[in-house]
């Protein structure tokens, strides 16, 4: 398993602001720069296609940004279900954390980051004392939209000091973790749900675990070194959630339907409980029956696994696609594989095809499919994520030249 992701997975994305938010909240923040336009880009010398689609698709986002930080789901084409208030919080938390990412050390992009900054001020500005951001009565999935606003408070609050942020990122993972699962276990697309949601309960597992690693507590009571009470109780309703889920009679074989209240396997329900299962750590042999019928059989003529393919570049436009199945199935398979293994390989092939295929002269992917109802952000941002994952990492600078070593004189 290679060091980097671990390091990816710790953090999910690289949020790397520096000096985020040094200043109090302001909406009636100065105009910010026109960004380039992806026509006028020039690839920095060395840069992957990878990278460079990831570079086009933040000069899209950048371009689409609203005055005030947001993004509008709404303008983005999004359908009239994911056009409010919450669509707008989950797309910019989505584009926030793609902005942030573009900068690395010393290596800073300014106007992306201060873009990132402005959509987390948007945030904040929409976050309840006792951190509820999402509108429960309104529609759009509210529980994703605060998990998704929830890691980019989490995010950004392990780079800075500033108390705003680490309450903003506690308060609202609980009110998340705590205030919106499903009774019966897992979490639904709405609070308190009847049924479970494969997709919106590996979200929740993912913060939480996040949480956890960044030393967020979601209580004050102890329960065994290390997980306090209510940190149990949550991974005790996630690992509740997926046994709901899971389609085997004997809820062993660990493939899932994306809903509790039909049960019956879905290749995009698998994808997201074998990510929980990876954040869970459960082992990749317990995973076996699921990575078979998410890559179905290898082929050696072509040195592929058809049924893989299928799934991830079945339509020109990506109909056969889900963005975010594509993160989640990422960060799961790059944590689970090495790098020298056929499945890590086939996946990153599948994934990066489309991504360079597919991507639009504006730097957007076009929305299609089960995406067309989330808008051209959700998409474009999620890819862009997913994007930094697939990438192979930047070559090594170069050695600095070593002096010669003094010849030892004769006799010494």
């Amino acid at each position: 398993m290679r060091e980097e992701a671990r390091n990816r997975i710790r953090n999910l994305t690289s949020f790397l602001l520096i000096g985020l938010l040094a200043c109090s909240v302001c909406l009636a923040a100065e105009p910010l720069p026109k960004p380039m336009s992806p026509a006028d880009y020039k690839a920095p010398a060395d840069r992957s296609p990878e990278m460079q689609a990831f570079d086009k698709a933040v000069l899209f986002l950048s371009a689409a940004q609203e005055p005030d930080g947001h993004w509008d789901a709404a303008k983005s084409g999004a359908a009239a279900e994911f056009s409010g208030i919450n669509g707008d919080i989950a797309i910019t938390a989505l584009a926030a954390n793609a902005l942030t990412s573009t900068s690395k050390g010393k290596l800073q992009n300014r106007d992306a980051l201060a873009r990132a900054k402005r959509g987390l001020e948007w945030l904040l500005a929409h976050t309840q004392p006792d951190g509820h951001v999402a509108d429960e009565s309104a529609t759009g999935e509210p529980v994703m939209s605060q998990l998704l606003a929830a890691l980019t408070f989490l995010q950004a609050a392990s780079l800075s000091t500033r108390p705003t942020l680490r309450d903003a990122a506690t308060n609202s993972i609980r009110y998340g973790l705590e205030r919106m699962a499903a009774p019966k276990g897992g979490y639904g697309t709405v609070p308190n749900a009847q049924e479970a949601n494969a997709e919106v309960t590996a979200m929740a597992t993912l913060v939480s675990s996040s949480a956890g690693m960044e030393g967020i507590k979601l209580d004050d009571a102890p329960l065994a070194p290390g997980k306090s009470k209510a940190e149990a109780l949550i991974e005790e309703k996630i690992r509740a959630g997926l046994t709901l889920l899971m389609c085997d009679d004997k809820k062993k074989n660990n493939i899932f339907s994306m809903n509790s209240a039909k049960l019956e396997p879905d290749w995009d329900g698998t994808i997201a409980g074998v990510t929980a299962q990876t954040v869970l750590l459960v082992t990749l042999r317990d995973m076996q029956p699921a990575m078979k019928y998410i890559y179905g059989d290898f082929d050696d003529k072509s040195k592929t696994f058809p049924n893989l393919n299928t799934h991830i570049s079945w339509g020109r436009a990506g109909e056969g696609n889900r963005a975010m199945m594509l993160w989640l199935g990422t960060v799961a398979m790059v944590y689970s594989f090495s790098d020298n293994t056929r499945e890590l390989h086939a996946w990153t092939a599948a994934a990066n095809s489309i991504f360079i295929t597919q991507q639009s002269a504006d730097g957007a992917w076009d929305v299609a499919g089960p995406d067309a109802k989330r808008g051209k952000i959700w998409r474009t941002a999620l890819n862009a994520l997913t994007l930094l994952w697939l990438a192979p990492p930047p070559p090594p600078p170069p050695q600095p030249p070593q002096d010669p070593v003094p010849a030892t004189p004769a006799g010494k």
